[in-house]
């Protein structure tokens, strides 16, 4: 199995313990002589068996990948860079305020084409790492 198939393998674990988890809170309490769908002690069997199974999949993943971790970091890194550089301000000029409709005259350091050269540059990076994790996941094998 590839790294790119144990990924695949563990969100689709991580799916259906998540609906197991989900049912067990349904089912677990209920009106006495009600009918349920499910047994909740096979359930939580079953549950602790794909816990488990999550836990080996996650390391082996997790220690096949170790060569490439800081790219990875570095992805995740610059997924949040991107994230908050969205949000900084670059009003600019005169700007009417929304609440009492006065004029303030604002200054940003950073101005939109600044930030936007900014955010292709790191998305272009993220990419690339992309694109470099995606060749390791397909040729490495767990």
């Amino acid at each position: 199995m590839t790294i790119a198939q144990a990924l695949k393998e563990k969100n689709k674990i991580g799916a259906k313990l998540s609906k197991h988890w989900g049912k067990l809170q349904n089912e677990n309490s209920m009106i006495e002589g009600s009918t349920r769908s499910y047994d909740p002690l096979v359930l939580l069997k079953e549950i602790d068996e794909m816990t488990q199974n999550l836990i080996e999949l996650k390391t082996k993943i997790h220690t096949a990948s170790s060569v490439v971790r800081s790219k990875i970091f570095r992805m995740s890194e610059l997924k949040s860079y991107i994230t908050h550089l969205k949000v900084v301000s670059t009003k600019d000029g005169y700007v009417k305020d929304r609440y009492d409709n006065s004029v303030l005259n604002m200054e940003a350091v950073l101005k939109t084409i600044e930030i936007d050269a900014l955010l292709e540059k790191k998305e272009a990076e993220i990419d690339s790492i992309q694109e470099e994790l995606d060749i390791f996941n397909h040729q490495t094998s767990i």
